[in-house]
């Protein structure tokens, strides 16, 4: 499968990474779907973020969207910024690799030591909506918007 097309915007994403102290690996590729994965499942690749942050007082993050195979499994990287005082886990600013599919509320995946449940739907005006399910019942929300 070919690279695609940018769905992002490098130069802007690494600003904002580095704006928000968060790490992204050195290269990031965004591969094309094969045109017969769903259009609106497809709208999920790129990069997502912004100035919002989880549960408006946690962490910043930035979401990526690499592949999406025809069986609707994704794959991408979950990047998050420094804790706050409001932040649940207190472990330092870093990045993840995921495993996700496609559910009833969108993209779903866990964080690598499970503890975590992430769900990404993508809105109709393209505002991605997140929701993060944590230990103790909690769930911060985020919204956050295509770097391109």
């Amino acid at each position: 499968m070919a690279p695609a097309k940018p769905r992002f915007d490098e130069v802007k994403l690494r600003a904002l990474a580095k704006q928000q102290e968060i790490p992204l690996p050195e290269t990031i590729r965004i591969l094309e779907p094969s045109p017969t994965v769903d259009k609106e499942r497809a709208e999920y690749l790129g990069a997502w973020g912004g100035d919002r942050r989880w549960g408006h007082g946690g962490r910043h993050m930035i979401l990526l969207v690499t592949y999406i195979d025809e069986a609707g499994a994704a794959h991408g990287v979950f990047c998050f910024g420094p804790p706050t005082p409001h932040t649940f886990n207190q472990k330092p600013a870093n990045y993840f690799a995921f495993n996700a599919s496609f559910e009833a509320d969108g993209l779903e995946f866990r964080s690598g030591n499970g503890l975590f449940k992430y769900e990404f739907k993508l809105r109709p005006d393209g505002i991605m909506e997140g929701h993060e399910q944590v230990p103790g019942d909690r769930h911060p929300t985020i919204s956050i918007e295509r770097i391109d």
